[in-house]
């Protein structure tokens, strides 16, 4: 116990903390993370457990729905990890140069599954079509389409070629989306026509369409079995109503910058991106045919590097620590208190939130209270080194002494 002449310690580091995270302190729980590599993408696989994947092939796991982190084992540092897709404990995460890794015991284990040294297999493009089926798109291999094919969960992979993907005029895919046996790829224009590609076989066979007005997409999604949405490269956006057999573009575009992600609720579809001279956030109200600009409550303008949904929220979080809530489908949003000032570029929902960003940050969210509306709640969050170390001590003077002794700004919150 600290003496008693640290009393009015709580009232001198609230000045030098700040509101945002003393308002923080109240609601939210903060997670430390110790691998201070870059994290690109984070997934809850249950309530309780947790993957994120990132920078050198870094990959850590949760079995405490984020309280606590452990690095996986089983592969050594090497190639970016960018995306990664899981059906029950079978976990698959691509990155640069072709890599490929697997897990089959929710994350704690991990092997090379390379299918061999080859084009990036780009972010958010590697996807469970079924128990077994895997397809993973990304840059151009020569003059053809790169898509990988597994058939045994991510086992053995296939790069398939002539005749089942054009070979010729190939361009970069950047995202992939399945419904069923249906699948859709975008990716890089092709002259002056959209480039889509379209399997209805579970992604053994594709097939190029073409639609003139063409720009560069950056993602795609099913909305629901027939209706499928792309935007794209200067607020670009298409959707089909015959599950990507034929395709329309919007008019007007939906926003003048670069649109990159796609979340939806219902027919409710937001894209975002981008700023440009504010927050880059539009919002679809019918399956992705008419488009509006969101409103965003407080927060400074900056690139928006993720988007996710559950039944009653969307979340977004961007550069500089920026973390945006709705619940009314994304009409309006609500900046959120993150307490770091780091690029988040991937969040996750069930519930609690989960997000993470550049330095290795990990922010958790374990209560909705405050969100969505006026801005009421907030994240703290931050990692540490190899110098330093998390501390779990009460809440109150103490706690605010031990953060400014330690000299680290780490600190593991309590609501």
């Amino acid at each position: 116990m600290f003496s008693a002449r640290f009393a009015y310690f709580p009232l001198l580091f609230a000045f030098l903390l700040g509101p945002a995270q003393v308002c923080a302190q109240a609601d939210w729980a903060q997670q430390i993370n110790g691998n201070g590599s870059n994290l690109n993408d984070v997934a809850f696989l249950s309530t309780t457990q947790l993957v994120a994947v990132g920078q050198g092939g870094t990959v850590i796991y949760s079995t405490d729905g984020g309280m606590n982190w452990n690095d996986g084992a089983g592969i050594g540092a090497g190639d970016d990890l960018l995306s990664l897709s899981f059906n029950g404990s079978t976990i698959v995460a691509v990155g640069k140069n072709g890599r490929v890794v697997r897990s089959l015991d929710v994350g704690v284990n991990w092997t090379e599954e390379n299918p061999a040294a080859g084009p990036d297999l780009n972010r958010a493009v590697a996807t469970f079509i079924d128990n077994s089926i895997v397809v993973a798109v990304g840059k151009k291999d020569g003059t053809a389409f790169t898509v990988f094919r597994s058939t045994d969960s991510g086992d053995n992979w296939t790069q398939l070629g002539n005749p089942n993907v054009p070979t010729s005029g190939g361009k970069d895919l950047n995202a992939v989306a399945f419904s069923g046996d249906i699948g859709v790829a975008v990716g890089i224009k092709s002259g002056a026509n959209f480039t889509f590609l379209r399997t209805i076989d579970k992604g053994l066979n594709w097939t190029q369409i073409n639609l003139a007005g063409g720009n560069d997409l950056y993602a795609v999604s099913f909305v629901t079995p027939l209706d499928v949405v792309a935007v794209g490269k200067a607020g670009v956006a298409t959707y089909s109503s015959d599950a990507g057999a034929t395709w329309t573009k919007v008019a007007p575009d939906p926003s003048a910058a670069n649109l990159n992600y796609i979340t939806f609720n219902g027919n409710n579809v937001v894209a975002a991106g981008t700023q440009s001279g504010g927050f880059n956030l539009v919002y679809s109200q019918d399956k992705g045919v008419t488009w509006n600009t969101a409103t965003v409550n407080g927060g400074a303008a900056s690139n928006i590097n993720a988007l996710a949904s559950s039944s009653s929220i969307m979340a977004a979080v961007g550069d500089g620590g920026t973390i945006l809530e709705s619940t009314d489908g994304g009409v309006n949003w609500d900046a959120q208190t993150s307490g770091v000032g780091t690029n988040l570029v991937g969040v996750d929902i069930i519930n609690p939130m989960i997000v993470v960003g550049d330095g290795g940050v990990v922010l958790l969210k374990n209560s909705q209270a405050g969100s969505g509306g006026g801005g009421g709640g907030g994240f703290s969050g931050d990692t540490y080194g190899s110098d330093a170390y998390p501390i779990d001590v009460p809440f109150g003077g103490e706690w605010l002494f031990a953060l400014f002794v330690a000299g680290y700004g780490l600190y593991r919150l309590r609501s």
